[in-house]
């Protein structure tokens, strides 16, 4: 049996304890208060800094930006999220003076050693942040970085080279097709298409590459950068995947070739399209059926109708919507194919003139 003295001494250890826990909790709680009013303060003065600068530099173009004094860690991280959230309304010269202001606080700096660190989510981090920031001089850092053994730094640093239009790095960019797997080329691919028709030349050397899938994803930018008015290099490309449309083994390649070949608007090339649209592989055929739409022209007519009857529903509905680009040409010419039309491609072309106003249902 315990003595009285002996509960009294664990009830005033267990209270001591309770008593303490509950001091540490409200120390704990007052210094976050602190800490957090601390940040709202320091946030407020950079934002007041940053926000003033640009309201003169909107007035008066030579307006000296201000020098801004880190005086810890936690005030880099504060200004680099001032300035970030701006970075996404302000462009133009105003989108300069934030790109300053990054680069006098030393930001931009401290991210670019960051690239070196030994984690990868450090590294994964900086590279995006370094994108945001709009700063020239990370460039070559995150050209450099574009060599990082993890895939997502490689993709990323891509990105941000993207977001700093810098044309110089198109080609580094395009390297990295063979390096990375399909679910990071998405985003390497998007990033060579912003640059447009300035893309084209380089990737036009890697159409003819020895690997598959360097080749799908060079045409497929090529194809989805549209121009209004084909410029030398986008009709050469083009005028090249017509010839290689004959020698291709990959169906996945030559269901991108016919869409670059009919945004070069060259209707000579239009033989090389209607090849495909008789490929063994309905993705190639689906394909080539809307290029051939997308192409107009009226030789092409008579091939449409005809891939009604194909087998595959993608391919024949892809057959319907690229002769409606047709109009009433396209219309005209069902309506007297009509009648030596069976099974599939009757039942498409029925669809498509009641769909039209041109028969009744």
């Amino acid at each position: 049996m315990l003595t009285t003295e002996a509960l009294f001494v664990i009830v005033l250890v267990f209270s001591a304890i309770t008593v303490l826990t509950f001091l540490a909790i409200l120390v704990r709680h007052i210094v976050l208060v602190i800490l957090r009013s601390l940040r709202l303060i320091r946030q407020r003065h950079f934002s007041s800094i940053i926000d003033k600068t640009l309201f003169e530099r909107s007035v008066d173009k030579s307006f000296s930006i201000p020098p801004i004094e880190l005086k810890n860690p936690i005030d880099a991280f504060i200004l680099q999220n001032v300035i970030s959230r701006r970075l996404f309304i302000v462009k133009g010269d105003l989108g300069h003076v934030l790109t300053r202001f990054a680069e006098h606080s030393g930001l931009v700096k401290k991210h670019v050693r960051k690239l070196k660190s030994r984690s990868k989510s450090h590294r994964r981090v900086s590279t995006n942040i370094l994108g945001d920031m709009g700063s020239k001089t990370a460039v070559f850092p995150l050209i450099v970085s574009l060599r990082d053994p993890d895939e997502d730094v490689r993709a990323i640093s891509a990105q941000s080279l993207g977001e700093l239009k810098a044309e110089s790095v198109i080609e580094f960019i395009a390297s990295l097709f063979q390096d990375i797997d399909d679910s990071r080329c998405y985003k390497v691919a998007d990033t060579l298409i912003t640059f447009g028709e300035q893309a084209v030349p380089v990737l036009a050397k890697h159409v003819t590459h020895k690997e598959r899938k360097v080749r799908y994803w060079t045409t497929r930018c090529i194809s989805l950068i549209k121009p209004d008015d084909p410029d030398d290099d986008y009709n050469e490309v083009a005028g090249l995947l017509a010839e290689r449309a004959r020698v291709e083994n990959c169906h996945r390649v030559k269901s991108v070739m016919s869409k670059v070949i009919s945004n070069s608007h060259r209707k000579e090339l239009l033989p090389a399209i209607m090849k495909l649209s008789m490929d063994d592989g309905p993705v190639v055929r689906e394909k080539a059926a809307e290029a051939l739409g997308q192409l107009k022209n009226e030789a092409a007519i008579d091939r449409l109708i005809e891939m009604f009857s194909d087998p595959v529903w993608e391919v024949n509905y892809a057959a319907s919507r690229g002769l409606l680009e047709f109009e009433s040409k396209g219309l005209d010419a069902v309506e007297r194919a009509l009648s030596g039309l069976q099974g599939m491609a009757k039942e498409r072309s029925i669809e498509i003139l009641i769909m039209k106003g041109r028969m009744v249902a």
